[in-house]
């Protein structure tokens, strides 16, 4: 009898050390820049908290090929977060590129939340699909200012942090392997000594155009372009910018193959810890400025597949 209490007890003070992990995880401090790298499956959706309580949102997720199916993660991923974290306005909402995997799940976060302003791009490729005219409807029924970006946008969000486009460049690429991918807005977020680069769904040209135009960058965290497909993630683009830690947000089990095996390769020749949506659930990363610390919601090791 004794031992089955102690058992019990055991699993009791294990499930509330989860508890405790999950909710420090998932709990900002005051001072820091909280940077929630959110588990939508095969799509892309971060969450930016700053110091001065300001709130920024880089895509939203979604399903390719169904539109319900899209706009559903919105209101059972996206939206839930925000409550989570005491969200009731976004200042910054960011469309990277209209796909249906990271356009989709911003429509009810636009239908429903208070929104300061949009930002996103207009690039040369096919005309705007269904998911992303539901956007620009929901924006111009609420009023929301939307206006467009590209490779040297300064945005300031107070308390020493900015952010930097360094893509789409203007004019937008064209004559790519996909150009809806390569003209993603591409963002560097500053805070103190530390750098964080959202890539979108970049490829390989798009990481050219910005190693021209930005030849020393680097970046303490990237958040890497595409999910981790084989079209992205180049030697010269992982050697210059060289970062830490890199968060790969896809599906488990993905029809595409994300990530390849030779962009894992190559994260963890630079030196890169890798993090992956699909084994360690939503990433948060917090600092000061100074230090950085990264914990996975899910906190299994990050095995090669």
């Amino acid at each position: 009898m004794w031992r089955l209490r102690n058992t019990h007890l055991a699993i009791i003070l294990l499930l509330l050390a989860n508890a405790f992990t999950w909710t420090r995880a998932l709990s900002p401090s005051g001072s820091d820049l909280t940077v929630v790298f959110v588990d939508v499956g095969q799509g892309d959706c971060t969450l930016i908290l700053t110091p001065g309580g300001r709130t920024i949102m880089i895509d939203g997720g979604g399903r390719h090929g169904d539109l319900e199916a899209s706009m559903a993660v919105g209101r059972q991923v996206v939206e839930p977060l925000l409550l989570h974290y005491g969200v009731n306005r976004i200042d910054l909402l960011v469309s990277t590129h209209p796909d249906e995997d990271h356009i989709g799940g911003l429509i009810p976060v636009a239908q429903h939340m208070k929104i300061g302003e949009v930002i996103d791009c207009e690039g040369p490729g096919t005309p705007e699909p269904d998911l992303e005219r539901r956007f620009v409807a929901a924006c111009r029924e609420r009023g929301i200012h939307r206006r467009e970006i590209s490779d040297g946008t300064h945005i300031d969000l107070g308390d020493g942090v900015t952010m930097d486009a360094l893509n789409p460049p203007a004019p937008s690429l064209i004559g790519t392997a996909n150009d809806d991918n390569n003209d993603s807005i591409v963002l560097r977020l500053t805070y103190g000594e530390r750098e964080f680069i959202f890539a979108g769904d970049a490829e390989s040209e798009a990481e050219e155009a910005m190693l021209r135009a930005h030849p020393l960058i680097r970046s303490d965290v990237l958040k890497v372009g595409h999910h981790g497909s084989k079209n992205a993630s180049s030697w010269p683009w992982l050697r210059a910018v060289h970062p830490e830690a890199a968060v790969i947000s896809c599906g488990r089990k993905n029809p595409y193959g994300h990530p390849a095996r030779d962009v894992l390769n190559r994260l963890w020749t630079v030196g890169a810890d890798v993090y992956r949506t699909d084994v360690h659930g939503a990433i948060v990363v917090t600092t000061n400025g100074h230090n950085l610390h990264i914990t996975p919601t899910r906190p299994l090791p990050a095995e090669q597949p």
